[in-house]
């Protein structure tokens, strides 16, 4: 099994507008320390969740993402 060492959720709002005030990130490490939430100034849209997971591709980032679609 693979071993995982960052874990992210991302709750994904329905609210049809640009940047949804119910979009949300929490990523961890593991361990103990519970997640926290990853912000952004200028608040999450749909296309900057998707530059988030694609800069996590070309990092090579072990980690697990949950979606609360």
């Amino acid at each position: 099994m693979r071993k995982f060492e960052r874990f992210a959720c991302i709750d994904w709002s329905g609210q049809a507008v640009a940047r949804p005030k119910g979009l949300a990130v929490a990523s961890c490490e593991t361990g103990d320390i519970a997640p926290t939430l990853v912000t952004r100034t200028d608040g999450w849209s749909r296309e900057t969740v998707l530059a988030w997971l694609v800069d996590l591709t070309e990092t090579q980032s072990n980690i697990l993402i949950g979606l609360d679609l």
